[in-house]
C-alpha cells in the first residue's frame, strides 16, 4: 500500500523471497535503480529479506521490457 511521502507498506507473513523480489522490482522501476541496487535497499531495510540472487537479472530484464511473463494461458485447475 502506498502510504504517501515515498513510503510503501508491504505486508507478508515472512517477506523473505517472493515479496522481497516484487518490492525490489517496484523500487527499481519507481526510483530508476538496477535490480541489484533495489535488492540491496530491500535487504538493508529488512534483514530477513533474502531474494534469490538471480532476481536482480530478472528485474533488469523486466525493466528493459524483455520479460513480459508467461506467454501462454496457465492450465486450468483440475
Amino acid at each position: 500500500r502506498d502510504c504517501g511521502d515515498g513510503v510503501l507498506l508491504v505486508h507478508c507473513r515472512e517477506g523473505r523471497d517472493r515479496s522481497a523480489t516484487v518490492l525490489a522490482g517496484i523500487l527499481a522501476k519507481r526510483d530508476g535503480l538496477s535490480g541489484r541496487e533495489a535488492i540491496e535497499i530491500v535487504r538493508e531495510r529488512s534483514p530477513l529479506a533474502n531474494p534469490d540472487p538471480a532476481a536482480a537479472d530478472l528485474i533488469d530484464r523486466w525493466l528493459a521490457g524483455g520479460d513480459d511473463g508467461p506467454q501462454e494461458d496457465p492450465p486450468e485447475a483440475p
